[in-house]
């Protein structure tokens, strides 16, 4: 494995292979701070992680993923208990190029609901769809602090990441609106994690397409009203509603928006055909 090196403006990382007497072969990740030179964390992976961890691009993917796989002495999973392992693993990102899946129709429509404004806004549901409008995974997830009206019984976003990331894959992600939902869920992994959030969206999944199907539709919106026409991004119904889709059948919901964020696409698709 090669020595990787990240460097931001608060914090740096080096990550290789270690060899000891005792313990053997292992990966040691190294954080101190940028500023002051003052080692902050050090951790250690199994050896077998060393081409996972070879393949990550930023610190913030670095330490996500260093958390998630560290190796803990015995005192310290003692100490833990049940919950070390209660929390899935935060995976590298993915080895391979994805598939041409928009060309299989394998799109998958990502949809949220949130809680909180600004760079406090966290995930508080999330749903995945396919392009045949099945819900391939569905979640409540509890947020990082208390809200009013919000249940705290849900797992976290830690412990529904693993099944997400999952049942994404390697497919091409659709939003309805890319920008506000990718920054959710990287704001999501930072409070999920205890990490910096990560600097893109590719850094969690660097190989997937990301597709905005709202901005798909401005411009076709904007295309058929006339060239000087500029109008914004629509709300989801309206878009539908403007393209003489039924949308009233399903509920404003991740799962109803992502069902919607579909119907949308596929209608695009079919105008660009035609």
């Amino acid at each position: 494995m090669r020595d990787l090196h990240f460097k931001t403006k608060t914090h740096q990382a080096w990550a290789g292979i270690v060899s000891t007497v005792d313990r053997g072969n292992f990966v040691f990740v190294h954080i101190r701070s940028s500023k002051t030179g003052k080692e902050l964390n050090n951790y250690k992976l199994p050896a077998d992680l060393a081409e996972q961890v070879e393949k990550i691009k930023s610190y913030s993917a670095l330490v996500a993923y260093a958390k998630a796989n560290q190796i803990t002495d015995s005192a310290s999973d003692a100490h833990r208990g049940s919950d070390s392992s209660s929390v899935p693993s935060c995976p590298a990102p993915a080895l391979t190029p994805a598939k041409s899946s928009e060309q299989e129709r394998g799109i998958l429509f990502v949809e949220v609901d949130t809680v909180g404004r600004g760079k406090d806004t966290e995930i508080i549901e999330i749903s995945v769809v396919d392009n045949t409008e099945n819900v391939l995974f569905h979640s409540r997830v509890r947020p990082s602090k208390p809200y009013k009206d919000v249940p705290m019984g849900e797992p976290s976003f830690a412990e529904i990441w693993q099944g997400l990331s999952n049942a994404i894959g390697r497919a091409d992600i659709a939003f309805y609106n890319a920008d506000f939902t990718k920054r959710y869920i990287l704001q999501s992994i930072a409070k999920a994690f205890d990490t910096p959030k990560p600097e893109h969206f590719y850094t969690l999944f660097p190989y997937n397409k990301v597709i905005c199907v709202g901005e798909r539709y401005k411009e076709f919106n904007n295309y058929r009203l006339g060239y000087f026409c500029n109008y914004g991004l629509q709300h989801i119904n309206s878009a539908c509603g403007q393209s003489g889709l039924f949308w009233k059948d399903v509920s404003n919901s991740p799962s109803g928006n992502a069902i919607k964020s579909a119907r949308l696409w596929k209608y695009l698709d079919h105008k660009a055909v035609a």
